[in-house]
């Protein structure tokens, strides 16, 4: 039997651009980047028609990209639906791009399955082909942990970053800052190495902050500004915490 389910219509939207009115075996025109968020609006119709009266239920799309996930899949899937005979419907389903992905193509498949009450199952699959692209440089903050995020009479906290190269070639001077001239933190190290290859150990760069406040700073909320650059100073991530300063209560002397 010939599948009565069917997919009749595609969107892709890459970030802020779109591909629309795509088709089975289509290479999605705008290409995503590490980071990327992608999503696939697509149209299901049920092509029974009203004189058979047969309805396609329990209906799920699972959407697949393959090997973009530092090798293994990304994989979404819609919650189970219903068609009635001669209708459609419109679904959509997101991904965000790992941070760690390399510039390849990646296959995508599109499934959806469903059955019929003589339990005869309908299915339709589409295949596209999702290109992805790095920037020249591009070195972001890939981590930002402030631990606690608020102090009181233990007046001390951790922060620690983690920046990542995520442009298409090695760094030789990459570059960290992170201050605050209240807290007395004021970190500047240059000349970082990143390997442009995600696989690398090289690939990212991490950074420990022990904080220790005076006793008598006063409460308040105070933000710890982090930035990320390239060749030392071309500006290409910033990221701000905020530590939370409470009055610590003295004790009442009997």
């Amino acid at each position: 039997m010939v599948s009565k389910l069917r997919i009749s219509d595609l969107d892709v939207y890459v970030d802020k651009e779109s591909d629309v009115n795509l088709d089975n075996g289509d290479t999605i025109e705008d290409k995503a980047k590490p980071g990327s968020k992608v999503k696939f609006d697509f149209k299901l119709n049920n092509d029974f028609t009203d004189d058979d009266e047969i309805n396609i239920e329990e209906i799920m799309v699972t959407i697949t990209i393959e090997g973009v996930d530092d090798g293994g899949d990304l994989e979404e899937e819609t919650d189970t639906f219903d068609l009635d005979q001669d209708s459609n419907t419109r679904k959509e389903l997101e991904f965000d791009i790992p941070l760690n992905v390399k510039e390849d193509e990646y296959n995508v498949i599109i499934e959806a399955k469903g059955d019929d009450k003589n339990s005869v199952e309908h299915s339709a699959k589409w295949e596209l082909t999702l290109n992805v692209d790095r920037k020249s440089h591009e070195v972001v903050i890939n981590s930002y942990t402030l631990s606690p995020i608020s102090v009181g009479c233990n007046r001390k906290s951790t922060l620690e970053v983690e920046i990542m190269n995520i442009g298409a070639n090695d760094e030789d001077e990459a570059r960290l800052t992170i201050k605050n001239s209240d807290l007395g933190i004021d970190v500047d190290e240059p000349n970082i190495k990143l390997s442009e290859d995600p696989d690398d150990d090289e690939n990212t760069y991490e950074k420990k902050v022990s904080i220790e406040l005076p006793e008598n700073l006063k409460a308040g909320n105070y933000q710890i500004e982090t930035r990320a650059y390239y060749n030392n100073n071309i500006l290409e991530d910033v990221k701000t915490a905020v530590l939370e300063v409470k009055d610590c209560p003295k004790e009442e002397i009997i």
